[in-house]
């Protein structure tokens, strides 16, 4: 390496410039980084390291100086300049930094407009270490060696038994490339991975990438693929949509058997099963017992004065069959006050609303009687007794 005369200054204002210009211009911060670090020359201005240089002028950690001078490295033309190199333009600092560690070979086939998410997905899949699996094995009759499948062919195969209507139409002569990219990878980026096998989908450009373990990776155009998806499915097409079928039908029949245990059958119930309640039956009929009495109970008969007057010829009460239903309606109404000689003050007062209370009282009894709510009836005599002694009470004083 030629010997190098650098002024920091200067070197320090050219990168701050570059910081904040296109995320091109890193690999250009990544090689002054690099040049102070060989150069030596923060010793002369008192740092004692690159990365304590880089914090005090520059605002940029240990890690962001690392990430700077490896980028140049990897990606400047030549390994050590201050140009990016073409076939890296317009990817970005973001995704150049996740590509750091993955090969040349395998940073080929990233497109520069591949999200940053599908390359750490590719990323993951490089780290694994490859396993021999079984189900990829098979042997060739009498040679007793064992035959590694296609892996690009089981990947489409696993793929296309979740999407058998795609598959139907990609297989069907009219499909075109077109239609392929369109139907697989309508985003623009999208990856499938099974097992070893790994299938990074992009743009018509930019075609597909085929990777598995133990093999480069593979570049694909999107026509190269259609041909591997009739060459590989087409023989297999009835047998792989009869196991979908057959596969619905199972689905279908496990809901319907869920269903049928959350949620029990009801039986019906005969109207002819149905019946009243006997006590409702027999009020019907008119055939209830009388209620017993309470000893010392008084019957409304003991108070003749509340009862509704007799006819002389039948003896027998003179209301009518409406009659009841108005004394029932009494109750809501206001009852007529008799007229009584006149009294002074406060008793006069008092004496007229006990009257009102009587009378009141003695028609909610009547009304209750001919209802056959005797119980009631019963509690409302009770009440009308202690009425009456009030009333005589009065009177006697």
């Amino acid at each position: 390496m030629e010997q190098l005369e650098l002024n920091l200054a200067e070197a320090t204002r050219e990168i701050k410039e570059k910081l904040n210009t296109v995320a091109e211009n890193f690999v250009f911060v990544g090689y002054r980084l690099r040049q102070i670090l060989d150069t030596g020359v923060f010793a002369d201005a008192g740092y004692t390291n690159i990365y304590d240089f880089a914090e005090r002028e520059l605002s940029l950690n240990a890690t962001a100086v690392s990430r700077f001078m490896a980028i140049n490295k990897k990606y400047s033309v030549d390994g050590y300049g201050p140009e990016l190199r073409e076939q890296f333009k317009g990817y970005g600092s973001s995704k150049l930094s996740e590509m750091l560690t993955m090969s040349e070979e395998d940073c080929a086939v990233i497109a520069s407009d591949t999200p940053v998410k599908q390359i750490r997905e590719y990323k993951n899949f490089l780290k694994e270490e490859p396993k021999e699996d079984p189900d990829q094995m098979d042997f060739r009759e009498g040679s007793g060696e064992p035959e590694k499948e296609d892996g690009l062919k089981a990947l489409l195969k696993d793929y296309f038994s979740q999407e058998m209507g795609m598959l139907r139409r990609i297989l069907d002569d009219t499909a075109t490339p077109e239609i392929l990219q369109e139907q697989m990878n309508p985003t623009g980026v999208h990856n499938i991975r099974y097992k070893t096998a790994f299938l990074m989908l992009q743009d018509m450009q930019h075609g597909v990438m085929y990777r598995e373990f133990g093999a480069p990776p593979l570049k694909l155009t999107w026509e190269e693929l259609l041909e591997r998806i009739r060459a590989d499915l087409r023989p297999e097409y009835e047998a792989m949509a009869q196991r979908e079928k057959e596969r619905k039908a199972e689905e279908k029949a496990k809901k319907n058997a869920a269903q049928t245990v959350s949620e029990p059958k009801k039986e019906p119930v005969a109207t002819s099963q149905t019946k009243e309640p006997p006590a409702a039956v027999e009020k019907e009929q008119g055939n209830v017992e009388p209620e017993p009495q309470i000893p010392g109970q008084m019957e409304v008969e003991d108070y003749p004065e509340i009862m509704p007057e007799k006819s002389p010829e039948s003896g027998k009460s003179t209301l009518t069959q409406d009659e009841p239903e108005k004394a029932a309606e009494t109750v809501e109404k206001e009852p007529e006050i008799l007229e009584e000689p006149e009294k002074s003050g406060a008793q006069d007062e008092e004496n007229t609303v006990k009257r009102l209370d009587l009378t009141m009282a003695a028609s909610e009894v009547y009304g209750l009687v001919q209802k056959a709510d005797y119980e009631t009836a019963v509690q409302k005599c009770e009440e009308l007794l202690i009425l009456l002694k009030r009333k005589v009470g009065v009177d006697e004083e």
